[in-house]
């Protein structure tokens, strides 16, 4: 009996280990994951906007701060989804209707506490950019997510992606050679008053 004991609580040990690490295998690449995204965002960003050291440095620390805040606020959202999925699991008689508006309008406040932070982001570096930096940083943010969307697609289907700079089409050097087309007549690619 007393060699049972031990057994019985180094395999729930196991059991409960095996379990817990996808979760936090997870949760480590999904941080790794937002690393990359952020310092890719940054790097594009720097080249996109033309900054120079100091003011990289200031919109890094600036979104470095608010990237902690939406971690842990995503971390709770997920929390809270996790117990509406459970509660919904467990049956009708578990959960009564007042919990579950609570739950709900719970993960509504903290998608809508989500989504201002972003907004507050945007508004502190757009307050250290001059006005013409803070109009391509608009273009930027808009652009970015659609090559971001479209990577992610490449991806999915097994092609490799890449970043596309001011270019509508495909990534890559232009078809041709060194002419500079990309589809269309010389006329096409020629700056007006050429």
């Amino acid at each position: 009996m007393h060699r049972i004991y031990p057994l019985v609580l180094a395999a729930g040990l196991l059991f409960c280990w095996g379990t817990a690490a996808p979760a936090t295998a997870q949760e480590q690449t999904r941080e790794k994951r937002e690393e990359r995204m952020e310092i890719l965002t940054m790097w594009r960003m720097m080249q996109e906007l033309d900054l120079d050291k100091e003011l990289a440095d200031r919109i890094y620390g600036i979104r470095r701060e608010f990237l902690t805040k939406r971690k842990k606020l995503r971390r709770e959202i997920r929390d809270e989804f996790k117990k509406l999925r459970k509660r919904l699991k467990a049956g009708p008689g578990s959960l009564d209707d007042k919990e579950l508006k609570s739950l709900l309008d719970t993960i509504r406040q903290k998608r809508k506490k989500l989504q201002s932070l972003w907004e507050e982001q945007y508004e502190a570096v757009s307050k250290i950019l001059p006005v013409r930096q803070q109009a391509k940083l608009m273009l930027f943010l808009k652009d970015f997510k659609r090559e971001l969307r479209r990577m992610r697609r490449a991806l999915r289907g097994g092609q490799r992606p890449g970043f596309q700079r001011g270019m509508r089409g495909r990534p890559g050097p232009p078809p041709g050679g060194p002419s500079g087309r990309w589809d269309g007549p010389p006329e096409r690619d020629a700056l007006p008053g050429q």
